[in-house]
């Protein structure tokens, strides 16, 4: 497992105006095999174009274009479950299409991976951009509290073998997906948090999203 492949899965729907930030922040990654899969959820604004665009600037971004799934309300779920599909890496994550990467995010997950054979998931590590009111957010038990950021799970921040996400049923529809999924890969997997604050959270988007962890 010296140069494993990394396979990022980023959902998408009527980002236009972010999506070319997050994807310049995988391209300048310090680690470089890895593959991007875009998978837009049918989007109507001009994400079409700049993912032909995409795909011509760097080899190693692959893009769908499905019928409406899900990524705008119903959440993201059903749209990573496609990428998901088509990832062919040895290790598996996310990135958000409104957030972005520190170049060394990549790197030291693997290394971590690489040092750590007896560890199957990894999460955490992040940092949130945003004024004070947004680094609270409604509670999914009850939305009229808001709690901390801290007490959420930042599902961009996932990153596991391969394999694990598919035993551990995917992800479902609609809001606290992370959550759930992070609960069922605990239940059963070797998970372990880490602390590298790689993972750019960007709070300040009108529709940025989070999920309560599940105790």
């Amino acid at each position: 497992m010296a140069q494993p492949l990394v396979s990022i899965i980023l959902a998408t729907y009527n980002r236009s105006d972010l999506l070319p930030r997050a994807v310049e922040s995988v391209l300048l990654q310090s680690w470089h095999n890895w593959e991007l899969i875009i998978v837009d959820d049918c989007s109507t604004d001009g994400t079409p174009a700049l993912l032909e665009e995409f795909a011509q600037i760097d080899f190693r971004v692959r893009t769908i274009r499905q019928q409406r799934s899900g990524a705008g309300p119903e959440g993201p779920g059903p749209t990573r479950n496609r990428g998901l599909r088509e990832a062919s890496g040895d290790l598996i994550t996310v990135l958000d299409s409104d957030d972005a990467y520190a170049v060394d995010h990549l790197t030291l997950r693997v290394r971590y991976m690489i040092d750590h054979p007896e560890v199957d998931f990894i999460y955490g590590g992040y940092r949130a951009i945003g004024n004070d009111a947004q680094m609270r957010v409604p509670d999914i038990e009850d939305p009229s509290i808001m709690i901390p950021l801290d007490e959420c799970i930042i599902g961009g921040t996932f990153f596991t073998r391969r394999g694990v996400i598919e035993r551990a049923g995917g992800w479902d529809s609609g809001y606290g997906e992370d959550a759930r999924l992070f609960s069922r890969i605990r239940a059963s997997f070797v998970v372990r948090k880490v602390d590298y604050p790689t993972y750019l959270y960007h709070r300040d988007t009108i529709d940025s999203r989070c999920s309560r962890l599940i105790p």
